[in-house]
């Protein structure tokens, strides 16, 4: 997927540049605060290749984990990936399987405040929408301002605080496409 100035595409495992991205994008204690799942802190380069392997592996040609990378105008890359974007299946937090959509979205701190989150989300939304998709959650922690703003953005209704999803509590957000 491409937007004015980004691509999101498939982490590659065997490139070590998106290894080592992963790999301080995951470990960045900035970013570790706004995920639900424990942090590794300490992983290795072995580690976050195992992590890539496991992302591309959620590929199901509509859902998936892109690598966000800014492009040059003529639309080469432009450096390492700076975040991740999501389209995924939402896990319940009692294991039942669920036909819920999330989208999600992680960057690196040196990159926030730019409107990447948002530029990458509205291409992650667009691809739901083509591929039918009739509703996205996102969940965001309640002191995540800069996530609630996003999510007002996208024109997302706030539906309250729950932990029916993910095994966290958070403030689920609903776009009905």
């Amino acid at each position: 997927m491409r937007t004015e100035r980004l691509l999101l595409r498939h982490w590659q495992p065997d490139n070590r540049a998106d290894v080592v991205a992963a790999l301080a994008l995951y470990s960045n204690q900035q970013v570790l605060r706004w995920l639900g799942a424990e942090p590794q802190l300490g992983a290795s380069e072995e580690t976050a290749k195992e992590w890539l392997e496991g992302w591309a592996a959620m590929d199901d040609g509509i859902r998936g984990l892109w690598a966000i990378v800014e492009q040059n105008i003529d639309g080469s890359e432009k450096g390492s990936p700076i975040g991740s974007a999501i389209l995924a299946n939402l896990p319940t937090s009692d294991g039942t399987p669920s036909q819920a959509t999330q989208i999600a979205w992680h960057l690196h701190p040196e990159v926030w405040g730019r409107g990447y989150a948002t530029e990458a989300m509205v291409a992650v939304i667009n691809r739901a929408r083509v591929a039918g998709i009739t509703e996205i959650h996102a969940l965001v922690f309640p002191e995540n301002l800069a996530s609630l703003r996003l999510c007002d953005r996208l024109g997302m209704k706030r539906l309250g605080t729950t932990s029916e999803w993910d095994n966290v509590e958070a403030i689920d957000h609903l776009l009905v496409l």
